[in-house]
């Protein structure tokens, strides 16, 4: 959940912020300053309710883990915690005396220590996102299940157990709402209980031009709801001003605009503070050992680029990788010969293109545009369209027959002949799948799947298509107890690679995978730990980030981030 802040994050900046505010004659003017000067990475900044102490995380000291650091805004820092794991995400209590955070030690989790030093103490396991009440006798916080309430000397109390909630947890300024998000859009939640109203915050941010969703690091202070977001190629900080029942009060304002992408916001006496800096998405190879599947080695760069990367693709020989770039301001699909040979774009189009494929007998490439599939011959450049409305394009048989591609509520089978689609199989009610591939002999397809909850899961069914695959054929191939992602065969299909998020942590394991009756041969097992918190796969959208897999790599996309901690202060009307 840490890393969540940095998640949506696209484009990099200049290595020094450079910073316009938004200064239109009725809104507030705001003076920027950094507090931080730090050559890594250092984020995730709470502030303290009189507005003059900040916590935040570094990894300041060897690079390779966060720690929190506790500073005076005119001072010098004092290191609060020194462990193997990763801090962040910290909260300070309304009476300055506690901070409670984020760690991954032991499996991850929720510690508090006092702000005056000391050892940390596990509050809540495989939890994180924690924020106090106002009053400071409750705690906030998110695991997989949901948002819950932890009142001091009581049980945790699930926020809305009879909604799917995808996020939030923000405190109203007087302590009796929460706002959480679903679906349908953000609602305000009584935390004593009782029924929750739908607010209208996501329409203000969509009015706005930005994301519909509820900003993961939104504070809700007096002067309204402070958080940061992306619009365009930037991510600045924004206020909405909201009434008591988290009515909106005007639009959305901006209290940054600059060239570097900014994140974690927190506000405090009219005071908000956020972290700021580059943050770049490359494609990355890591080694594997093609006996165990085990990564063997560092991560290595393939592309190098500011350019946003995402969805690469690898052939099965390795030779060869197709990834999307907006290198020319719009998407575009690109092959690059392996290892470190020349890269060109192979598919293009007005509305640009995304999701190649590479086909398995022709050598030719599958992608989308805005208007349709299209098939190409990357020797030729000639192209042609093979069916339109499709949105997504998972994967094409061997013997080049036929796609599967995205349908509501499920997966259709696309004949690449005629262009005729056919259903292939749907999620359960309120559910989704995405991410299909078909095994090395065409037997056997994977899939990711969800039934409205945040828990997703990974299940093979049998590749036929004759009629629709009922749910009672899906072979489950993980249990469901965490939240799992971007399913692969390798090259033999007698391994499944998949990405596995939990607590923060974005990791790739796999499961031995039995081609004659499509179950598992055993447990899952960790393939690589998912890098340092400068060079990330938990730092990806989950939108961009795919991973590929070869005889003797896997290919990714990581983010390299680094930032420091910037103060906002408002300027005195003149």
């Amino acid at each position: 959940m840490w890393r969540r802040a940095i998640a949506a994050l696209l484009v990099a900046g200049a290595l020094v912020a450079v910073w316009r505010v938004t200064q239109p004659a009725h809104t507030q003017r705001w003076q920027l300053q950094p507090v931080t000067f730090d050559a890594g990475l250092t984020g995730w900044p709470a502030i303290s309710q009189d507005g003059k102490t900040i916590v935040y995380a570094s990894d300041r000291d060897g690079g390779k883990n966060l720690d929190l650091y506790v500073q005076p805004v005119q001072g010098a820092p004092r290191r609060l915690t020194e462990t193997p794991e990763d801090e962040s995400e910290p909260a300070i209590s309304p009476d300055g005396k506690w901070v409670v955070y984020h760690s991954t030690r032991h499996g991850g989790g929720i510690y508090a220590i006092p702000m005056a030093g000391g050892e940390g103490k596990l509050v809540m396991p495989h939890a994180g996102t924690p924020r106090y009440s106002p009053d400071g006798h409750s705690l906030s916080f998110r695991n997989q299940a949901g948002v819950f309430i932890f009142p001091e000397g009581q049980k945790q109390r699930q926020v809305l157990p009879a909604m799917a909630l995808t996020g939030g947890g923000v405190w109203s300024p007087d302590g009796h709402f929460l706002l959480v998000e679903t679906t349908e859009g953000i609602w305000l939640a009584p935390v004593q209980g009782g029924a929750p109203t739908l607010t209208s915050i996501s329409q203000k941010l969509a009015e706005a031009g930005l994301p519909r969703s509820l900003p993961a690091d939104a504070t809700w202070t007096s002067g309204g709801l402070v958080f940061s977001a992306r619009r365009g190629a930037t991510r600045d900080v924004y206020l909405l001003r909201l009434d008591r029942n988290a009515k909106a009060r005007g639009a959305v304002t901006a209290i940054t605009n600059g060239t570097e992408p900014v994140r974690d916001v927190a506000a405090a006496s009219g005071r908000v503070v956020f972290a700021s800096g580059p943050q770049r998405f490359d494609i990355w190879g890591i080694p594997i050992d093609p006996a165990t599947g085990l990564a063997k080695g560092e991560p290595y760069r393939i592309t190098n680029s500011m350019a946003p990367t995402a969805s690469p693709a690898v052939s099965n020989d390795g030779k060869r990788l197709l990834y999307n770039s907006s290198l020319h301001g719009f998407a575009e699909v690109w092959m690059k010969d392996l290892p470190g040979g020349a890269e060109r774009v192979v598919a293009s189009g007005p509305g640009g293109a995304s999701g190649g494929k590479f086909l398995r007998k022709s050598g030719r490439i599958a992608y989308v545009r805005d208007d349709g599939l299209y098939v190409v011959d990357p020797a030729s450049g000639e192209f042609r369209k093979v069916a339109g409305s499709v949105r997504a394009l998972w994967d094409v048989d061997r013997a080049e027959q036929v796609a599967l591609v995205d349908a509501p509520g499920g997966a259709d089978v696309l004949d690449l002949a005629t262009g005729h689609r056919s259903p292939l199989l749907r999620a359960p009610e309120h559910g989704r799948v995405w991410g299909l591939e078909f095994s090395a002999d065409d037997k056997w397809i994977i899939l990711a799947s969800t039934n409205g909850s945040s828990v997703n899961r990974i299940f093979a069914v049998p590749a036929h298509w004759s009629e629709a695959i009922p749910y009672s054929d899906w072979r489950p191939l993980t249990d469901g107890a965490e939240k799992v992602d971007k399913p692969q065969f390798g090259p033999d299909s007698r391994r499944v690679y998949f990405t596995v998020e939990r607590d923060g942590v974005r990791e790739i394991q796999a499961i031995n995978f039995d081609l004659g009756t499509g179950n598992p041969t055993g447990p899952p097992y960790e393939v690589w730990a998912g890098g340092t918190p400068r060079l990330s796969l938990a730092s990806i959208n989950s939108t961009a980030l795919q991973i590929g897999v070869s005889r003797e790599q896997i290919i990714t996309i990581l983010g390299e981030s680094l930032a420091n901690i910037w103060i906002a202060d408002p300027v005195p009307n003149e």
